[in-house]
């Protein structure tokens, strides 16, 4: 169990620098646009790591969360599924519109802000 955690705790400091300041974001974003967000933040990382192994996770509120999602056609986007195998994490379903596509279906993973401390 401990080398989840270390794996845990290394995966978020790396990508916790990486990511823009808790308020940068504009307040107005919607819920489905946060996903959405992650996304752009996830594939900007990847592509400038040229990594595809890199995840990010982002704050949301006080939670530190990790999306993904299957394309109507089956393809799964985003490595929610291996980070959260690796670092012993549930992934659940989130029902948000993402991509104006109501056949995209959304997962997430996350732990509380105070974990990361």
């Amino acid at each position: 169990m401990a080398p989840k955690k270390d794996l845990l705790t290394r995966v978020m400091d790396e990508n916790i620098k990486k990511i823009s300041k808790k308020n940068e974001r504009s307040s107005t974003i919607k819920e489905g646009k946060v996903a959405e967000q992650y996304f752009t933040y996830l594939e900007k990382h990847q592509s400038e790591l040229q990594k595809d192994k890199v995840s990010v996770m982002m704050q949301v509120g006080s939670f530190y969360e990790v999306y993904g999602y299957i394309k109507p056609n089956g393809d799964k986007v985003g490595n929610i599924w291996k980070l959260a195998e690796e670092a012993d994490l549930a992934v659940s379903p989130k029902k948000m519109l993402v991509f104006n596509n109501p056949e995209n279906q959304l997962y997430m993973a996350g732990v509380k802000e105070e974990i990361c401390k």
